[in-house]
């Protein structure tokens, strides 16, 4: 240990390794600034938290004071250090200089504290002795002052929100429709019963569904259906879930023509065999209209409909019809197309029919885990507007791309009828897809007190929207009626989200770190300027002295008597005067200058100095010079002043 601390001393007493130490604790502090700048800019120190549990106040400053008391004492003992090691080298450059007593002076006195290093600075006004010197000392003190006090308010720990993952279980919204589309797809009575129970109980929702504001029912976003959260959680987060856009897009069909009508011997006609051409000069045949009496009613229908066709290519193209006219958005009315009423001439019926293709559109939404709502509304992916076009069904699909699209038709077969008549033969009723779209379209049919209504005028994107909620509120609805999964359409995830976590996070101050900075650059240079050698500094000079105290002194002076005389000559030591009277060059201690006592690293003995030491020779030398001439001095004042003595031997000659 004793080896250590002599290492550590000796190490202390070379200048040049002192000057590179000093020079490195600058740039380390220069740089220190510089990484908690480039971490606050990105900012990389936000992923530093402290977690916050229901037991923990928020309120508790603990963890902020000891930040805070940190950086106080970091900035106390670096500082410190600082100051030490520069001051040291400082001092050592000063004392092995040639310069004027007072300049040593007053940078010595400019180390001393920043009060002192104001106060000698204002001295350099009256009596300049070494001004640049002292302003780097003050303005080194200055800086330091500056980084103790900016230091503790650079780290901070405020209370914030920190999002952790998680995973929480979700059930898709695809249900598993694989033995509907390839195990069951005939419509025919011989499928499944539990099929055909899954797309009648289905139906059974959509008059609830309706009702509902369209944002407002987990799961379902007006013509959108996304993975829902099975349990509502309390951490309040978005979690960011696949989900499917429909659209439905309707075109006008050229060509109408009635080719058939079902009852012939009947009072009253059931429905239509109708065609029509499409673009491609085709004629399609066999489309089943429905004799519709009332006004504002519709219906859906699909492609040979008497031999229950399921190609994929119609389960994603079908027909709206009803008793309203359609425009668009530039006001173009579609033309009716009317079909008798009876066999025998009777009053017409004026029809709107349109085809429309069922496309969807994989995406992804953010769906808040404790109310299982989606986080945006999906009006946004609404039409605002639609103009005619001539309408073409969709291509035939892969039998390996089919999906839960191709049940449309089946949907449309399957689902439930209320008690409102269509015609008078009362064969076919409103279904409840009809009547979804009926209430989404805001159209008014006929009632008890109001047996005739009005024909109404829908706008072409609306019809389209209410197609395509109505296709995302059916699909939706399958999820529902899956009690315990009695169909077995279930399907599951797991989802990742973030879950929002009070923290205290770790912040940076930037204004405190490019304050820090720019004082840690100025403190360098300072560093620089004050402990790099000068040129005026004497060969030989002794390195040995870094303070200026009273031994210290007295050392540096006990081969100089004329500092002393010099400066004792000053009858009223008033700091100006003593100044004044230092300003002469004095020239630093040189190694082959005498000393008292032993070598180095011997003990001074407590002694006197005998009266054989060369200084005590030659100081009481000088004394009796001065003793003889104050004797000489003394005599010739004598002889001038002998004549006029009073005395006894003249008072009678006076």
């Amino acid at each position: 240990m004793r080896r250590v601390i002599n290492a550590v001393r000796a190490a202390t007493t070379r200048t040049h390794l002192l000057r590179r130490v000093s020079y490195a604790l600058h740039g380390f502090l220069v740089g220190l600034h510089l990484a908690l700048f480039i971490l606050q800019w990105f900012p990389i120190e936000k992923l530093v938290t402290f977690p916050l549990t229901e037991d923990d106040d928020p309120s508790d400053t603990s963890l902020s004071v000891a930040l805070t008391m940190s950086g106080t004492i970091f900035a106390t003992v670096y500082g410190a250090l600082l100051v030490w090691i520069t001051q040291k080298l400082a001092l050592r450059r000063l004392l092995t200089s040639r310069q004027t007593l007072t300049a040593m002076h007053d940078e010595y006195n400019s180390w001393i504290g920043i009060g002192s290093a104001l106060y000698t600075l204002y001295g350099q006004c009256r009596l300049r002795s070494a001004l640049p010197w002292v302003l780097c000392v003050t303005v080194y003190l200055i800086n330091i002052t500056v980084l103790h006090i900016v230091t503790p308010s650079m780290l901070s720990l405020p209370i914030g929100r920190k999002s952790i993952i998680d995973h929480v279980a979700t059930r898709l919204a695809y249900p598993d429709v694989d033995g509907l589309l390839y195990d069951g797809q005939s419509t025919e009575d011989g499928a499944a019963d539990l099929y055909h129970a899954l797309f009648t109980d289905a139906s059974s929702l959509l008059p609830y569904v309706v009702l509902f504001n369209p944002d407002e029912a987990p799961g379902l976003a007006h013509s959108t259906i996304y993975d829902l959260p099975i349990v509502g959680s309390e951490s309040d987060s978005i979690a960011v879930v696949n989900s499917t856009i429909f659209t439905v897009t309707c075109g006008s069909l050229d060509s109408l023509k009635l080719e058939d009508y079902y009852p012939k011997d009947a009072r009253e006609v059931w429905h239509y065999n109708v065609s029509h051409i499409l673009p491609d000069g085709t004629k399609q045949k066999h489309i089943r209209v429905k004799n519709i009496l009332p006004n504002n009613a519709l219906s859906l229908t699909w492609p040979n409909i008497s031999g229950h066709d399921t190609r994929p290519a119609w389960n994603r193209s079908f027909y709206a019809y009803g008793t309203f006219d359609i425009e668009d958005t530039e006001g173009e009315l579609l033309p009716n197309f009317t079909l008798p009423r009876r066999v025998a001439a009777g009053a017409p019926v004026n029809m709107s029919i349109v085809g429309c293709n069922l496309e969807g559109q994989h995406s992804t939404i953010g769906v808040n885990t404790t109310t299982r709502l989606a986080a945006t509304s999906g009006e946004s992916y609404l039409a605002t507007s639609a103009e005619w076009a001539p309408w073409k069904p969709l291509d035939p699909v892969p039998r390996e791309d089919l999906n839960i699209l191709d049940l449309w038709t089946t949907a449309m077969s399957k689902q439930y009828e209320t008690h409102f008549s269509l015609g008078a033969s009362r064969r076919y009723n409103l279904g409840f897809m009809d009547k979804y779209l009926i209430s989404r379209l805001n159209l008014a049919l006929p009632s008890y007190t109001e047996a005739r209504v009005p024909r109404e005028r829908v706008q072409l994107h609306r019809l389209q929207n209410a197609l395509s909620e109505l296709v995302a509120a059916y699909f939706w609805s399958m999820n529902q009626v899956n009690v315990d999964n009695q169909y077995g359409i279930e399907r599951t995830s797991k989802t990742e989200t973030y879950v929002p976590q009070t923290v205290r996070t770790l912040r940076l101050n930037r204004m405190s770190i490019l304050i820090g900075f720019v004082v840690s650059l100025v403190l360098m240079l300072l560093n620089y300027f004050l402990v790099r050698p000068r040129r005026s500094r004497t060969k030989g000079a002794v390195d040995a002295l870094d303070t200026l105290g009273l031994l210290q002194t007295i050392w540096f002076v006990r081969g100089q008597p004329d500092i002393l005389s010099t400066v004792g000559r000053v009858e009223r030591p008033e700091a100006l005067r003593l100044r004044e009277a230092g300003m002469f060059m004095v020239e630093p201690d040189l190694e082959r200058s005498a000393c008292t006592g032993g070598g180095a690293g011997d003990p001074i003995p407590l002694t006197l100095v005998s009266s054989e030491s060369p200084l005590t020779d030659k100081w009481r030398e000088r004394e009796r010079e001065l003793e003889r001439e104050m004797a000489m001095i003394e005599r010739d004042v004598d002889d001038v002043l002998s004549p006029y003595q009073w005395g006894p031997s003249n008072s009678s000659h006076s």
